[in-house]
């Protein structure tokens, strides 16, 4: 395997901790921050070598090149085509043009960069797995699935919930939901049934050789364990630098704090509603 590599999944269910970690693999180009602020001066990916997995939040923020999510990058493609931002797409969705444009930005990033393959992770791509298939035809997916009630418990707490806009809801938003009177639990767990239910059908689109899965309880566990299977998964080199990269990050299992954070009628609420789905990717309570 030599194509892109796509890390998809909800939000909220460690799609973030698996990309930076990838993104400490010595082949591999992405977005950053400073390209995703200046997209017009692709040369900047240079500086993403600089990247140090440790660097602190403080030092993020303004002077280091992150991964970024690259919605810039995604968004000018769906304004080529007069695309909505955050419903499902599929590869009926796909125009010359926005094909010619993503190879263009995404070579340059690599060239840049100097890498020989490109990663990166967009939480709304769950939902366009196919669109993006058609994109780039050669990309190998990565799906990170997480329990149905922690991925709950933290989309609640999140700065950035309140104004989210659900595609599955006709793109309300939690604090519109919460002033017709209705719970935003439910509305977080319509977010991640819709996204699993979505990612479930595109995949039968793709060939199985080029949809990985990974667990974020399993990621947690064993961060380098599940990192290296993923390398040999997708046919990248695993080096020494490489785990020691991926040895620096802080990983804490936060999957248990939903029992002391709902209440159950939350819990009861997330089990109406997403417990099917959940149910057929092997999570069961």
């Amino acid at each position: 395997m030599t194509g892109p590599i796509i890390i998809v999944g909800c939000g909220r269910s460690g799609t973030t901790l698996l990309y930076r970690m990838m993104c400490c693999h010595p082949d591999l180009a992405w977005f950053s921050n400073l390209t995703d602020r200046w997209p017009s001066i692709p040369a900047l990916a240079m500086l993403s070598n600089a990247y140090p997995p440790a660097a602190s939040k403080r030092l993020e923020s303004r002077i280091i090149p992150i991964p970024s999510e690259g919605y810039p990058f995604w968004n000018a493609l769906n304004r080529l085509d007069g695309l909505p931002a955050d419903e499902p797409l599929n590869e009926h969705d796909v125009s010359t043009r926005a094909t010619n444009v993503a190879s263009e930005r995404i070579g340059a990033i690599m060239r840049f960069q100097r890498k020989p393959r490109f990663v990166n992770k967009a939480t709304r791509n769950v939902r366009r797995i196919r669109y993006v298939n058609a994109l780039l035809p050669d990309a190998v997916f990565v799906n990170v699935v997480r329990d149905p009630r922690a991925t709950v418990a933290s989309l609640l707490k999140v700065a950035f919930w309140p104004e989210t806009t659900v595609w599955c809801e006709g793109n309300v938003t939690p604090r519109a939901w919460a002033r017709m009177g209705k719970d935003q639990t439910e509305l977080a767990a319509r977010l991640w049934a819709g996204d699993v239910t979505r990612a479930l059908t595109d995949r039968d689109a793709i060939d199985a050789g080029r949809i990985v899965d990974v667990r974020y309880e399993e990621l947690v566990a064993d961060p380098w364990g599940i990192v290296a299977d993923l390398g040999r998964s997708v046919g990248l080199p695993l080096t020494h630098a490489f785990e020691r990269s991926c040895a620096a990050f802080r990983v804490d299992d936060r999957n248990r704090s939903f029992r002391s954070e709902l209440s159950p009628a939350q819990l009861d609420t997330i089990a109406e509603i997403a417990g099917p789905v959940a149910e057929r990717i092997g999570y069961t309570w």
